[in-house]
């Protein structure tokens, strides 16, 4: 099955809390994909500095955690409900998931690649960049009101072809209320939800609904590898920063929501089986050399 990115229409109808001793499943999901959105904006920062101290540039460490204090969004989910849709699908779309206002702000999170060459060897990673924007949404009063007043039922019914190819059943959901931190400021609390479905195949697949979080991040994390598998096999990984980073966001027990990161709670890290393989391959040869 193919992921396709929501398209505006889709977006209008769609995409951490607090812990429980036993999360459920969907629980996991929620907090797993906005803690691993919190994890990839760390990664931009700390690569440039290792790239910096391979050029013999100076980095200062407290000017690089206050970079990474700025650039790293946290987010703190209450008022945890889930069940089956089936017992909300006669229930309004606005009573779980906040619209954007016209002109309102949001969190904008681009995708980025960084690039490196090592040892004549072109490699990349991928990384998120988060800033506070002005929403793109350019939805009218009215739309806003036909948004809001339609059914779970009839938004699913509307949107699900543009959210993911072929048949899903949509059988469970989370809804949750989000406060969004980053740079030093709060944004306003507001309703999002995630929906859970399976294809013909039986495999998960997971809608969010979280309309103030913009560039489709979550849909990223909940559908794409994010693991720097190359930042650790390259010669960063011998930087005094990327070392030090590497040790202290390796992780030991993990949930089983994601296999690229290792998600516990609010927190994403490196799998530590992944990190010890990647720091166990020798460095990459020149490409004159590895023929």
């Amino acid at each position: 099955m193919t992921y396709r990115q929501a398209i505006p229409l889709a977006a209008l109808l769609t995409a951490s809390l607090c812990y429980a001793q036993t999360p459920t499943h969907e629980e996991e999901v929620v907090r797993s994909a906005y803690a691993a959105i919190s994890f990839l904006c760390t990664v931009a920062p700390v690569s440039k500095a290792g790239q910096d101290q391979l050029t013999k540039k100076v980095v200062d460490a407290w000017a690089l955690d206050k970079e990474i204090a700025d650039a790293v969004p946290t987010f703190q989910v209450s008022n945890f409900q889930m069940g089956t849709v089936a017992s909300i699908a006669q229930r309004k779309w606005g009573d779980f998931v906040t619209l954007p206002t016209v002109g309102g702000e949001v969190l904008r999170f681009k995708s980025k690649t960084h690039s490196y060459t090592d040892n004549g060897n072109n490699t990349g990673w991928k990384t998120l960049q988060a800033k506070w924007d002005t929403t793109s949404q350019t939805v009218t009063d009215d739309a806003a009101v036909q948004v809001i007043g339609t059914t779970v039922q009839g938004a699913i019914t509307q949107a699900s072809s543009q959210w993911y190819d072929g048949a899903v059943a949509y059988d469970r959901f989370a809804s949750f209320t989000v406060i969004a931190r980053l740079g030093g400021r709060t944004g306003a609390p507001y309703k999002a939800m995630f929906l859970f479905g399976r294809d013909s195949n039986g495999k998960e697949l997971v809608v969010p609904a979280d309309m103030l979080i913009e560039g489709s991040a979550l849909w990223k994390v909940l559908n794409f590898s994010y693991y720097p598998d190359a930042l650790l096999q390259s010669k960063l990984r011998e930087t005094p920063v990327v070392s030090a980073w590497v040790q202290t966001h390796t992780g030991g027990e993990c949930n089983a929501t994601r296999a690229d990161l290792c998600c516990k709670g609010d927190r994403c890290d490196l799998p530590r089986d992944a990190v010890a393989r990647d720091l166990s391959r020798p460095l990459p040869l020149p490409p004159s050399l590895s023929r």
